[in-house]
């Protein structure tokens, strides 16, 4: 069965597995409020990689909300000021005050950024707690750029490192580190290019006037050829 991307996937009360577009916010089920706290059925938030978080989010110092995530970008939330409705996937963290322990919330993607000609746009977990509230961008040049919580959502680019941010396993791209004096020599030009196809200016291409060509590439380990390397697939 093919989901649109766009697609989270959760289980109800009943335990039914559910897929619903992410614009669409849906109450799935009613609960009931006991001793002051929303109650947390069975199924909600047991899913695969999702993370459940008890909160206070109406000031009175009893922990009787719940708010669920996952790395899909699906947000849900159980509320007493909402009358303990589940609201799922699309669940509106930032406009939920709650004490202490804040609700993790997603840095906004400011107009323009990343949509650039070879540019590839990404949410991502940066952080390491399982929500997608982090941006990457990298292009076929092999620039790379993140707005991270953790930095306050502040934009870095063109060098930004996001070895340590993760989206659905292996899924962002490594760049190979040039060699000290690689294609340093005189009559070389050195370009970053794409030899992997996945759209990211990550391997490194040497060549001079006396038809030498060198490669450090990716799917050679970052190994360097020289002096008779292929470009054959790569891309500037």
């Amino acid at each position: 069965m093919n989901l649109n991307k766009m697609t989270s996937c959760g289980y109800t009360a009943q335990g039914q597995y559910v897929c619903r577009p992410l614009s669409q916010n849906k109450v799935i089920e009613h609960y009931g409020e006991e001793n002051g706290k929303c109650e947390r059925p069975s199924y909600w938030c047991t899913h695969k990689d999702s993370v459940y978080k008890n909160f206070d989010c109406k000031g009175n110092g009893v922990l009787g909300d719940h708010a669920c995530w996952d790395p899909s970008g699906a947000q849900g939330l159980i509320m007493r000021e909402n009358g303990c409705k589940s609201v799922w996937p699309n669940a509106d963290f930032k406009g939920a005050k709650c004490v202490n322990n804040q609700l993790p919330v997603k840095c906004e993607r400011p107009a323009g950024w990343c949509s650039h000609t070879g540019s590839t746009f990404l949410e991502v977990d940066c952080k390491g707690d399982g929500f997608k509230g982090d941006l990457v961008c990298y292009d076929n040049k092999g620039n790379t750029g993140t707005i991270t919580r953790e930095s306050g959502c502040q934009s870095v680019w063109p060098n930004a490192d996001f070895s340590k941010c993760h989206a659905s396993k292996d899924m962002l791209p490594k760049k190979c580190d040039r060699p000290a004096g690689w294609c340093s020599h005189e009559g070389a030009t050195f370009a970053q290019v794409d030899c992997k196809g996945d759209g990211f200016g990550g391997d490194l291409a040497c060549y001079d006037g006396s038809g030498s060509q060198g490669l450090v590439a990716r799917n050679n380990n970052c190994q360097s050829e020289w002096p008779h390397a292929s470009f054959a697939g790569c891309k500037r």
